[in-house]
C-alpha cells in the first residue's frame, strides 16, 4: 500500500455486498483501503461499459446463504473477483478477472497476488 500510494495510486475493494457489510469487512479485517458496497453492480457495469473488465455474475443460492448470521443481499447476484488498475487518465495498466472453471475450483484459486499485480502495474507505468 505504501508503494502504491507513494506512486500516486489508490486501492479500493468493491464488493457486491451492501455497504453495511463492506464497511463491516473493512473494519473487522482492518483493511488499509476503502471497501465499497456495489449490490446493484453500478461500478461493475461501468467497468464493463468502458471495456475494462467484464466480471462474471453468479446467482445467490443456498450454498451462499447457509449458516450466515446476516441476510445476504445481492439483488443482481454476486460478481466474481477481478482486479483493475487505471491511470488518472483512465489508461489501462492491468486487469484480471476470475473465470470459474473446474480447474480453479469454481474461481476460488489461481488468483494473482498483490505483489504480482503491483509488479505488472509498475511495468505498465514504465512504458509511458
Amino acid at each position: 500500500m505504501d508503494a502504491i500510494r507513494a506512486a500516486g495510486g489508490q486501492v479500493y475493494a468493491i464488493t457486491s455486498e451492501p455497504q453495511s457489510l463492506a464497511s463491516r469487512a473493512q473494519d473487522d479485517w482492518a483493511l488499509p483501503f476503502e471497501s465499497i458496497g456495489d449490490p446493484h453492480q453500478e461500478i461493475a457495469d461501468a467497468a464493463r461499459g468502458h471495456g475494462w473488465l467484464d466480471l462474471r455474475i453468479g446467482e445467490v443460492n443456498e450454498f451462499l446463504t447457509r449458516d450466515t448470521a446476516w441476510e445476504v443481499e445481492h439483488p443482481k447476484g454476486f460478481f466474481q473477483p477481478g482486479v483493475l488498475a487505471l491511470t488518472p487518465e483512465k489508461r489501462l495498466l492491468y486487469r484480471w478477472q476470475s473465470i470459474p472453471t473446474r480447474e480453479n475450483a469454481g474461481g476460488a484459486s489461481s488468483r494473482p497476488t498483490a505483489e504480482y499485480v503491483w509488479a505488472c502495474v509498475q511495468e505498465s507505468l514504465a512504458k509511458e
